[in-house]
């Protein structure tokens, strides 16, 4: 039987790993790690999505998103339109487009197909477990005291 300790050692190293085989992804891409996170998050939030949008889905500084954004603009991917208040939302350029499909959607197209070649059921199971460790863990880490 797993104890409670080894297995939060095992989440940790498994979360480190993921972390590395994306930074993998990004250098295969040729994209420093937070073009390819601004990229990859405008892929699954959507052209037009805000900054902060991006900063606070991926645990990431604003600070950090607002550096590569300005650079991504610079180099003549994204554009900006201003949203409510402050806030900008992050618009593809043809160039950026180019980008996504050429470099984000074969790593989407890969995220795919391994989740395929696990069984159905398989699927639901990590899903309802991660989804389950994670309200477990914001329960505790968001308790009083």
């Amino acid at each position: 039987m797993v104890q409670p300790a080894d297995a939060a050692k095992e989440i940790s190293r498994l979360s480190r790993e993921m972390e590395r085989l994306y930074h993998e992804l990004s250098l295969k891409t040729g994209l420093s790690d937070s073009a390819f996170l601004i990229f990859y998050a405008i892929g699954e939030l959507g052209d037009g999505c805000l900054q902060t949008q991006i900063a606070d889905e991926y645990c990431v500084s604003r600070q950090t998103i607002n550096t590569s954004v300005k650079r991504l603009v610079q180099q003549g991917f994204l554009s900006l339109a201003p949203g409510r208040g402050r806030g900008m939302h992050l618009h593809l350029t043809p160039a950026g487009r180019a980008v996504m499909e050429q470099k984000l959607a074969p790593v989407f197209a890969l995220e795919e197909s391994v989740l395929a070649s696990m069984p159905a059921a398989q699927r639901a199971q990590l899903l309802r477990l991660l989804g389950r460790y994670v309200q477990l863990y914001r329960r505790h880490v968001r308790a009083p005291g």
